[in-house]
């Protein structure tokens, strides 16, 4: 069953329901040495080395998504901060892409699911969340809520509420020999 991209406003708020998202470079397609950090959802202080400007230091949780086409227009309606991706060189007929960083901050209302193939959806807490940032991800579904100020460059972020990650199986050799088996009890939670 596909569902549509939306966005609505409510009661002042602004929320945004996403599904089959690509996540920015999984770790092991990863071109540049910056693209591996398209993502930190362990909250790990990292040095952020943007093409332009100073490099920094961030422990923030965030993943950098492509905002699908048909969003593109409705994220510039309600002022959200994105950036556009020029095509790679050889492609320059393809169309650009629009890139937006989605931040994580773990409350009681914070739903995050780690999707395995044959298995029920496994909930990440904030210690275990970080497991994301290695694996291939094939796409997210997600909610995401407007922040309640603008940024310094005048444009809001994005912050999740509810966020189900799908791992791409076929492009891990250990993750597929096991997807196939039939699991009888799968209630236990991450074994860490």
């Amino acid at each position: 069953m596909a569902s549509e991209n939306i966005a609505y406003e409510q009661n002042g708020r602004v929320t945004f329901i996403l599904n089959n998202v690509d996540m920015k470079a999984n770790p092991k397609e990863a071109r540049l040495p910056e693209e591996k950090f398209n993502r930190n959802f362990s909250g790990e202080m990292r040095v952020i080395k943007p093409k332009q400007g100073r490099e920094f230091k961030t422990d923030e949780r965030f993943a950098n998504i492509i905002v699908p086409k048909d969003m593109v227009d409705e994220f510039r309606k309600y002022e959200i901060d994105m950036w556009e991706n020029a095509p790679r060189e050889g492609y320059e007929d393809e169309e650009p892409t629009f890139t937006t960083k989605i931040k994580l901050v773990f409350s009681t209302k914070t739903i995050v699911k780690l999707v395995v193939p044959k298995k029920r959806p496994i909930d990440l807490t904030a210690e275990t969340v970080g497991t994301i940032d290695n694996l291939n991800v094939r796409c997210i579904d997600v909610v995401l809520g407007r922040g309640r100020e603008k940024k310094n460059n005048g444009k809001y972020q994005l912050w999740i509420n509810t966020m189900y990650v799908y791992q791409d199986v076929p492009e891990d050799a250990f993750a597929y020999k096991f997807a196939n088996l039939d699991y009888e009890d799968d209630s236990e939670d991450m074994p860490f």
